[in-house]
């Protein structure tokens, strides 16, 4: 699938770049990319056992001849297929490709992974995710392979012999080509009694349910017997019982012993199963059974070295892929799984290398990284180019003395007699004698100048004049000076600076210096006024208050008035009433002790004048 979508990318949608990241991790047009997850095993190198491998439900699209395929063996529209990827189809491009007529026809149940596709206008153009073959037996191909086969006998007539004349005995000798490479490839998947599956069974036996377990083959190789060894009994068991058959029945009858020892019949033309059921129980004094507290199914379609699956039950240490080592040059290399599964090849073999477009261990180059600018000999622009081994060759450069341009170390061309192209010195081997300009040495013979500055004047400020590039004369006075530096200086009279001054009401203000330094503004800009505290300029008061007293013998204040020129009318503080004896008052509240005009003892009250009363006796 993976392929027909980049060719369907290519050639119809117009991405010429399109590519698999597999193929190209820079393709511009990534229509397959890495699975989610799986980039992140990538770079902590984790190969092993990480892919998206064994069986994965497939959702087919309805109308679709996946459809059409499937309907003819199933009435599910969901069907579960053998997997092994990393990559997949990038969903982003998945409504460009159906409006160019590639339809999706199978999806993950979720509809996120792209299962299958197909040209719904051919006959039959399908490419599946999943591995069909996988499933695939002489006596019940995959339902792809048996509608591929019937569409192709359908054509045979209206297409192969009308328009191409091919012989149908042709085609159908390539079908049955076809098949015979599908027989042989899942043949020994489905020959249970081989011995690779025999294996499978005794050590499954002996693993999953700790007993001893030793083959017993008879002449044709195929497993006879099983000889099982017990543990030893406890006190509460009197005997145990070994099952075994098929997944969903046990043939056969159980197996009782008391010698911790016996030998079950393994009859392969009886239990032709590809899954294998074995149960253990023990049995105690009373004849009571215990449940079978160790059982295992075991599968034993594709078990054993080769399958690419670690099986750690069966001994194997790898299946398949190799782990990390670094091979020679520095590269990324591995060491394979080994025939037995049970180790690795002492070889690193490398899997990077120079020529595979990548630069990588002790490489200096490779792929697009063909050439490095480099410094030749003489300070001269150069290239080195990438070897036969990724690594950089000497640097070679296209300059040179005598070439008509100064370059590297160079100083000056020569035209082969000794004269200067470019000035009037003598240039030898592209080097001045005798100084040259620049050299900051005044050769008065020929220079005016070099490097050096003199003093000059502009609009009345000081400045300076350069030495121009060919020392002949000096460039245009640049001030050092201006007005804006904070400095006064030239014909200025101020800069950036202020003057203080007098306002029209008395206060006392500033004047900022012009713009053109000449001068300061007219405008006095105040920096006192009424109302800040304090009593300057014009001013009698300033937000203070006065002491007074009334006309009628009472204290009393006076407020500054606003416009700071004196103050507001006297308010009283004291008043009669108050309870306090002050200004012209006699009393304020209360009474007083008194005597009579008739020498009695007696007392005055105040009255509401602040005033006493007659004394009363």
């Amino acid at each position: 699938m993976q392929m027909a979508v980049i060719e369907f990318a290519r050639n119809v949608c117009g991405l010429d770049d399109a590519n698999s990241q597999e193929v190209n991790s820079k393709t511009s047009s990534p229509v397959i990319h890495i699975m989610p997850g799986q980039e992140k095993l990538i770079k902590e190198k984790g190969y092993g056992g990480t892919i998206r491998l064994g069986g994965w439900r497939c959702k087919i699209v309805k109308g679709t001849h996946l459809e059409k395929a499937y309907s003819k063996s199933t009435a599910k529209k969901t069907v579960s297929e053998r997997h092994r990827h990393r990559y997949e189809f990038n969903n982003d491009y998945r409504e460009l490709f159906e409006d160019k007529g590639l339809k999706i026809a199978g999806t993950s149940p979720d509809g996120k992974i792209v299962e299958a596709v197909e040209i719904t206008k051919h006959p039959f153009f399908i490419g599946v995710q999943f591995h069909p073959e996988y499933i695939s037996r002489p006596l019940n191909p995959h339902p792809l392979f048996v509608e591929f086969v019937n569409v192709c006998l359908k054509l045979n007539k209206s297409i192969f012999l009308k328009k191409y004349r091919l012989s149908f005995l042709v085609v159908l000798l390539i079908l049955i080509i076809i098949s015979l490479s599908l027989v042989l490839s899942s043949a020994k998947k489905d020959n249970f009694s081989n011995s690779q599956n025999q294996a499978a069974v005794v050590a499954g036996a002996k693993k999953l349910l700790n007993l001893k377990a030793e083959a017993v083959y008879a002449a044709d190789e195929t497993i006879k017997k099983l000889r099982f060894s017990w543990p030893a009994n406890d006190d509460d068991t009197k005997y145990y019982r070994l099952y075994h058959g098929t997944k969903s029945h046990v043939y056969g009858e159980s197996f009782d012993t008391e010698d911790y020892e016996t030998q079950m019949e393994f009859d392969f033309d009886r239990f032709q199963s590809r899954y294998h059921y074995f149960a253990l129980s023990a049995v105690d004094h009373y004849g009571n059974e215990s449940s079978k507290s160790q059982e295992v199914t075991i599968d034993v379609e594709g078990q054993g070295c080769g399958n690419g699956m670690l099986e750690g039950w069966l001994g194997e240490l790898c299946d398949g892929g190799g782990k990390e080592c670094t091979a020679s040059g520095g590269y990324v290399g591995l060491h394979y799984c080994n025939d037995t599964c049970d180790g690795y090849q002492s070889t690193c073999v490398p899997i990077e290398y120079c020529g595979d477009s990548v630069v990588n261990g002790y490489e200096q180059c490779d792929g697009q990284i063909t050439s490095n600018p480099c410094t030749a000999s003489g300070g001269y622009v150069g290239t080195q180019i990438c070897g036969d081994t990724c690594v950089f060759d000497y640097c070679q450069t296209n300059e040179y003395c005598g070439d008509g341009v100064v370059n590297g170390y160079e100083q000056c061309e020569q035209d082969g007699d000794g004269t200067s192209l470019t000035n009037q010195w003598e240039c030898l081997n592209c080097y001045f004698t005798g100084g040259y300009c620049g050299d900051s040495n005044i050769n008065t013979t020929y220079e005016v100048c070099d490097n050096n500055k003199v003093a000059c004047l502009l609009n009345g400020y000081n400045g300076e004049q350069t030495c121009n590039s060919n020392c002949q004369s000096f460039n245009s006075c640049v001030a050092t000076q201006w007005c804006g530096d904070g400095i006064i200086n030239g014909l200025e009279t101020c800069d950036k600076n202020a003057r203080s001054c007098l306002t029209s009401d008395g206060y006392s203000g500033t004047q900022a210096c012009n713009s053109s330094c000449s001068g300061y503004n007219s405008e006095c800009v105040s920096i006192e006024v009424c109302g800040d505290g304090i009593v300057n300029g014009p001013e009698i008061c300033d937000g203070s208050s006065r002491n007074c007293t009334l006309t009628n013998g009472y204290s009393g204040t006076q407020a500054c008035n606003s416009s700071c020129s004196g103050y507001e009318a006297c308010t009283a503080t004291e008043y009669c009433g108050d309870n306090i004896v002050n200004g012209p008052e006699a009393c304020d509240g209360g009474n007083d002790y008194c005597t009579t005009s008739a020498g009695y003892p007696g007392f005055k009250d105040c009255q509401s004048d602040c005033v006493f009363g007659e004394c009363i006796c």
